[in-house]
Parts: C-alpha cells; structure tokens; sequence
C-alpha cells in the first residue's frame, strides 16, 4: 500500500510523523480534546482527522489513526492505516493541489480509460450524472483503493485503507 503523496513516498501503515514533517498537520483540540487523545493499544480511528497544510487550503486530506503498539499512546504517535485525498470542492476542481499516485501510475487528472486500464475490470464500480467510483480490494479484504474520476477532472480522489 505504498503511495506517492505531494514528493513524499508512503507505505500504509506509517508513523503520523512522517506526513506531519512534510507540512501536513492537525489540531487534536479542533475535535473537542484540549489535553491530547490516548490510544489504548489495538485502538483505531475512523478516516475523520482532517489534515491541513497552507499551500492546500482548499484541499481535504483525511487520515485513520491506529495503535500498534502493545501499550497505550498519544494519537500523534501512531499509525495513519487510512488516507484520502479529495482534490474538489462540490463537483470543482481546486486551484492548488498536491500530486498523488497509486498502484502501478494511478495519478490524480488522469482519465477513466487509463485507470481502468492500468487496474483492470472493476466489479464494484458506482456511476453517477458527475462522476464514477471505482472500489478495489485484495483476496483478504484487508487492503481498499477507491477512487472517483469525472469526465472534466480525470481523478479526484483516492481512499487508500489497510486494515491489520
């Protein structure tokens, strides 16, 4: 589940520390917990931690948190298990985005044909009057990549999960 984000290479599970030294963060008090947020070992988060960074203030990155770990750790010292990036606002694109690429050349912009190539068929795909999804995930159901594409935009969005 490795993936090139904004020139940094990730491989999910990774530590919060390596996005956050590349200028994305979060405020954990923005979520109603002033004093931090302990993660009990086993522990995860759903996709809901939102991460900002000033060159991208109109993009949405969303982050999982899980604890590894066999004791008990602020959310900050844990592992992102879950990322996605939405590159619109509504059906528009954003003027100011940071490239991402999965899986074999999958890039934000590029078009459906060449996604769906580069996947292969797809079972699971949703189709609407703005865009199309497409939903992959391995023999375990352990490891999802979900993206939307539209006819204007190409890739919108990514949802990597990898679940432990």
């Amino acid at each position: 589940m490795s993936f090139f984000f904004d020139g940094h290479e990730y491989s999910l599970p990774f530590a919060y520390s390596e996005i956050e030294a590349n200028g994305w963060t979060f405020d954990i008090a923005d979520y109603g917990y002033e004093d931090g947020y302990v993660m009990n070992a086993g522990d995860q988060t759903y996709e809901s931690i939102e991460l900002k960074n000033p060159d991208y203030p109109d993009v949405t990155v969303k982050i999982g948190f899980v604890n590894l770990d066999s004791s008990a750790k602020d959310i900050t010292e844990c592992d992102i298990y879950a990322f996605s990036l939405d590159t619109c606002y509504g059906f528009d694109q954003v003027d100011a985005f940071p490239i991402m690429s999965v899986s074999g050349g999958l890039t934000i912009g590029m078009d459906e044909q060449s996604a769906v190539a580069i996947m292969g068929e797809c079972d699971d795909v949703y189709e609407a009057e703005e865009y199309n999804s497409y939903s992959y995930q391995d023999e375990e159901y352990n490891r999802h990549l979900d993206f939307e594409v539209n006819d204007e935009n190409g890739i919108t969005y990514f949802d990597l999960t990898y679940y432990q």
